[in-house]
């Protein structure tokens, strides 16, 4: 249900791991140790990301909320119009119309607070287990990030190629900026001219 143009691709500087909402769990074949230069197996990969599902076995990914949603809403209310056109409402039809809808506009505040609340509190429990695991892959030159739509991917950033390629980078191209020569730049070459 949700685009995968939503999902990221894997890049030379960050691995995606997508989550795989029909199977409650990531992706393992997202992952090969080619990807970040042998520096972390597939055994350690996928340890990491067994325990980031356990601990996330109850966030509510999109295609979940939408299939609640449905079944909360769009169902009863199919439930009452066919109830209507039955003639089994045969009295006082605006009064259950009316507890209809602020079932709907109840429910549905309801639903999104409870979600984000719960989503919001299981991404802080995953923040904190994979602090456990960080120290030993930034060792190894690679960093663990959850992205702000968590359930849908998580990131493995290789943050040894963000300094392969600081240190690849030629002397001459770095132009040092002091205050002190912007200032005298800025004062030389006033803005209006005439």
């Amino acid at each position: 249900m949700i685009s995968q143009s939503t999902i990221p691709t894997t890049s030379d500087y960050t691995v995606i791991i997508p989550y795989i909402s029909s199977q409650s769990k990531f992706d393992r074949e997202a992952y090969s140790p080619a990807m970040t230069g042998g520096r972390a197996s597939s055994e350690e990969i996928d340890q990491v990301l067994k325990l980031i599902e356990t601990v996330s076995s109850g966030i509510v990914t999109p295609d979940q909320f939408l299939k609640s949603w449905c079944l909360r809403f769009v169902l009863p209310f199919i439930l009452m119009v066919c109830f209507q056109l039955t003639g089994c409402f045969w009295y006082n039809l605006q009064f259950f119309w009316g507890c209809f809808t602020i079932y709907v506009i109840g429910g549905n505040i309801w639903m999104c607070l409870v979600t984000s609340k719960n989503n919001a509190k299981t991404k802080e429990n995953v923040q904190s287990v994979l602090k456990l695991y960080q120290d030993a892959f930034q060792r190894k030159g690679l960093r663990w990030h959850i992205p702000v739509n968590f359930p849908l991917y998580v990131e493995l950033f290789k943050e040894y190629r963000e300094q392969q390629y600081q240190v690849n980078i030629p002397v001459s191209q770095y132009q040092p900026v002091s205050v002190e020569n912007h200032e005298t730049a800025t004062m030389a070459q006033p803005f209006l001219q005439k």
